[in-house]
C-alpha cells in the first residue's frame, strides 16, 4: 500500500467537456476503515447522490484507502478532512456500495484548471443527481428531538396541518434552545449550500441517526417568518422560501448580483474568493430562468405595454467567471469595478470598517468582513424622496440598484491600473469631491448589541449651541409636525437630534422622548419626576428596564414597546447611531463617522454619490496608468496634482445630505472648492 501524497491525485485526468468524477463509498460496518474507488462520468449518464456538507478544519485529517478503478487490490491513501470522514463514515452502507458526488474529493483541488472547470458543471451536477445528502454532523444539543419537532411541524402526526399554521396553536413541546441551536450549525450559513439546495430536484438532511426531508425545514421556514419563533434564521432557509415566482424577478443581471452579494455577507466560505465565485452559477441559473420568462410575459395576462421590460438591459451579462488563477485582491477588484457602471460611486458605501484582506484597495469592498454598521441608503425610508443625494446638484431620477446613467451625464470617476514599472500591485479610483471640513473632535463608538449609545457624551464634545438647541420655526395652523414636515421643511428639532436619526423623522416628539429614555437607560440622565406622577410617553411598559424572569438588565433594543410606528421611528435612531461615533469637523459640521474614522481625517462630498465620505491622508505614492475601459466622459488624461487618499467609510453630515455642498462651491466665501482625490 502507497501512501498518497499531496500532489499526486488519484483519479484520472478529465478531458471531455462534460466529464466529473464520482466516488464509489465501499460498504464496511461501522468498524472498518472507508474504501473508495473515483470513476470518470459524463454528466446525464450517472446515478448518484451529491452530498453537501462543511469542510471543517483543514488542518484535521484522516486517512481513507483509494482503490484502483480497474479492480485491482492495491490502494492508495488520501487525506481528508476530519468532517469530511465523519460525514462518508455516517452515509457507508453496510450491505452495498454508496455512488456520491463530494466537491472535496471528486475534484483535484490541486489543480486550478480543473477547480475553474467543475464549478462551471457545479449547476448540471447538483441538478443532476438523484437526491442532496445535507450532512450537519453528529447528533448533539438535543437535536435528535429537534429534527422531530421540525418533521413533526410539517408532517402532523396529532394535529391537524391547517393548526400547525395558526396563530397560537397548539404544538408539539420542544425545547426551543435545541432547535436554536441546531440552526446555528456551520452547514446554514455556509456560501455554498444555496445552490446546493436550490438546484436539487430532492434533498434530505441527515443529523446523526435522524433523516428529515429538506421540505419539512422549508415549511418550518415558512411557520417561522409568520410566527417570529426565532427571530434570525440563516440566508440558506430564507432563500429556500422566497418568492422566486414567474414574472415577479425581472431586475437587471449586475442588480442581482448586488442582491446576492449583500445578502450573503455574513456567509461563510473558506475561500475568500467564494463570496463571488459560489454565487455564479446560481446567478446564471436565475437569469437564464428569467430570460425564459421574459419570451413569455406577453402572453401574460398582466402584460401591457407601459410594464413591458426593458430586454436589451434585462438579458446584458458581466464576463465576471470562476478563476482561481486570480489573486483575492484581483477578483475583488475587478468586481468592483463591474458594479461601477450600473451603481456609481454608491457602491463605495459597501465597504466594511473592519478588513479582513490584507492591503486590499480602500476603494474596495471587502466581502469577506461583515459591516458593523447599516449603510445609510440601505435603510427603510419611507420612499424614494427621503433618501440622500449628498454629491449630486439636483436630485437624482432613479431608484437605488435600478438605475443607468445617461450618457451625456459625466461619471466622475476613472479607475487607474496597476504599474508594474512603479511597482503599484493595486488598482485606484480618482474621483472628484469637496472637501467639508477636518474632524476635529470626535466621540465614543455607538454598540447597540453591548447596549453602549454614549448621547450624552458626544454632547458634550461641543460648545456652540445651535447644534443641541437651535430649531426651525414651525408655520401657524399646521395640521400636524409629521405632515408639516413632510410637505414643508425640515422638523422642528434641534439639528443634534436630527443628526442622531440620520434626519430619518416621521414623529419628532418621538425623538425627543426615545433619547431621554436611552440616556435614562445608560444612566447619562435621571429621570426627575414626582412619586405618582405618570411617565408622559407614547410607550407602554416604559418603566420596566430588567427582565421580569430575572435581574438581568433588558437590552436597549427591548425599551421601546408600543405602537409599531413609534417603535420603528425610536430604532431610526439604533440604526443610524450603531456603529458610528459622532464628529464636530474644524469647521463647524456635525455628524456621524464610522467607528474607524478619527481626529485629522476629512470629510469630503464625492461627486455624483449620495452620502458623504471620512477620507484619510496616504503616503503611499499614486498610479498614472489610466484603464481606458473604465476611463469616463470627463475625466482628465493625468493625475498630476491629484490627492492621494485611504477611504475610511461612509458618514452622514448634517445640512449636507440634499446638495446643498454645491451651492457652497458656487459661494467662493465658503472656500469650498471641487478638486481630484486618488483613492488608493
Amino acid at each position: 500500500m502507497s501512501c498518497f501524497r499531496p500532489h499526486i491525485y488519484p483519479g484520472e485526468p478529465l478531458d471531455a467537456e462534460d466529464s466529473f468524477r464520482l466516488l464509489e463509498l465501499q460498504a464496511g460496518q461501522s468498524d472498518d476503515s472507508l474504501a473508495i474507488r473515483l470513476l470518470t462520468c459524463s454528466i446525464g449518464n450517472a446515478q448518484y447522490e451529491a452530498v453537501s456538507y462543511v469542510w471543517g478544519d483543514t488542518s484535521l485529517t484522516s486517512e481513507i484507502h483509494v482503490l484502483p478503478s480497474d479492480g485491482s487490490s492495491n490502494s492508495l491513501q488520501i487525506s481528508v478532512t476530519a468532517n469530511c470522514y465523519a460525514t462518508l463514515r455516517s452515509l457507508r452502507m453496510k450491505d452495498r456500495p454508496r455512488m456520491l458526488w463530494v466537491d472535496a474529493i471528486c475534484i483535484n483541488q490541486t489543480l486550478v484548471g480543473e477547480r475553474n472547470h467543475q464549478l462551471a458543471l457545479m449547476t448540471r451536477i447538483y441538478h443532476g443527481a438523484d437526491s442532496i445528502i445535507v450532512y450537519l454532523g453528529e447528533s448533539a444539543d438535543n437535536s435528535d428531538t429537534a429534527l422531530d419537532w421540525i418533521q413533526d411541524l410539517d408532517q402532523p402526526t396529532d394535529y391537524s396541518k391547517y393548526e400547525t399554521f395558526s396563530r397560537g396553536s397548539k404544538l408539539p413541546s420542544v425545547d426551543r434552545p435545541s432547535v436554536e441551536a441546531l440552526f446555528r450549525r456551520p452547514w446554514f450559513r455556509r456560501i455554498w449550500v444555496l445552490q446546493e439546495i436550490t438546484l436539487a430536484r430532492k434533498a434530505v438532511v441527515v443529523c446523526g441517526n435522524r433523516q428529515v426531508s429538506w421540505d419539512s425545514f422549508r415549511a418550518f421556514g415558512h411557520w417561522n417568518r409568520n410566527e417570529r419563533w426565532i427571530k434570525a434564521l440563516s440566508y440558506s432557509i430564507e432563500y429556500a422560501i422566497s418568492d422566486r415566482s414567474d414574472y415577479s424577478n425581472f431586475i437587471t443581471y449586475t442588480t442581482r448580483l448586488f442582491n446576492f452579494l449583500q445578502a450573503t455577507r455574513s456567509c461563510l466560505a473558506t475561500d475568500p474568493r467564494d463570496k463571488l465565485y459560489a454565487i455564479l452559477p446560481l446567478l446564471d441559473w436565475e437569469h437564464q430562468r428569467m430570460i425564459l420568462q421574459l419570451k413569455d410575459w406577453p402572453a401574460h395576462p398582466r402584460y401591457n405595454h407601459c410594464t413591458k421590460p426593458d430586454e436589451s438591459l434585462l438579458c446584458k451579462t458581466l464576463p465576471i467567471r470562476a478563476n482561481y488563477h486570480r489573486s483575492v485582491h484581483e477578483v475583488y477588484t475587478e468586481l468592483a469595478v463591474a458594479l461601477l457602471p450600473d451603481f456609481g460611486l454608491d457602491t463605495l458605501q459597501l465597504g466594511a470598517n473592519e478588513r479582513l484582506v490584507a492591503n486590499l484597495p480602500s476603494w474596495v469592498t471587502d466581502w469577506t468582513a461583515v459591516p458593523k454598521s447599516n449603510f445609510l441608503f440601505q435603510r427603510s425610508f419611507r420612499t424614494e424622496i427621503d433618501r440622500p443625494f449628498a454629491g449630486f446638484k439636483e436630485r437624482p431620477r432613479y431608484k437605488w440598484g435600478s438605475k443607468e446613467l445617461p450618457p451625456e451625464v459625466p461619471r466622475p470617476w476613472t479607475v487607474i491600473e496597476p504599474d508594474s514599472i512603479n511597482q503599484q500591485p493595486l488598482a485606484q479610483l480618482r474621483v472628484r469631491a469637496v472637501r467639508v471640513g477636518a474632524v476635529a473632535m470626535i466621540g465614543d463608538t455607538c454598540d447597540i448589541r453591548n447596549d453602549i449609545l454614549p448621547i450624552a457624551q458626544w454632547e458634550g464634545l461641543g460648545s456652540s449651541s445651535r447644534w443641541w438647541h437651535e430649531e426651525p420655526e414651525t408655520p401657524h395652523n399646521t395640521p400636524g409636525v409629521s405632515y408639516w414636515f413632510k410637505s414643508n421643511g425640515p422638523p422642528p428639532l434641534p439639528p443634534f437630534l436630527r443628526t442622531l436619526a440620520a434626519d430619518s423623522i416621521k414623529y419628532p416628539e418621538v425623538v425627543r422622548s426615545a433619547v431621554k429614555r436611552i440616556k435614562h437607560y445608560t444612566g447619562e440622565e435621571v429621570e426627575h419626576r414626582k412619586p405618582g406622577q405618570p411617565r408622559n410617553t407614547p410607550w407602554r411598559g416604559m418603566a420596566v428596564l430588567v427582565k421580569q424572569e430575572s435581574t438581568a438588565k433588558m437590552p436597549m433594543r427591548d425599551i421601546f414597546q408600543g405602537a409599531p410606528s413609534y417603535v420603528r421611528q425610536a430604532h431610526n435612531i439604533f440604526e443610524a447611531c450603531d456603529g458610528r461615533r459622532f464628529f464636530i469637523t474644524d469647521t463647524g459640521y456635525i455628524g456621524l463617522a464610522p467607528d474607524n474614522a478619527a481626529v485629522g481625517d476629512s470629510a469630503f462630498v464625492l461627486e455624483s454619490c449620495s452620502v458623504p465620505f471620512i477620507l484619510r491622508d496616504s503616503v503611499m505614492p499614486q498610479l498614472n496608468k489610466v484603464n481606458s475601459s473604465a476611463s469616463t466622459k470627463g475625466a482628465k488624461d493625468s493625475d498630476s496634482g491629484c490627492r492621494s487618499m485611504i477611504l475610511v467609510g461612509e458618514c452622514w453630515i448634517y445640512d449636507m445630505m440634499e446638495g446643498q455642498v454645491w451651492d457652497k462651491v458656487a459661494d467662493v466665501t465658503d472656500h469650498m472648492y471641487l478638486e481630484d482625490i486618488v483613492l488608493q
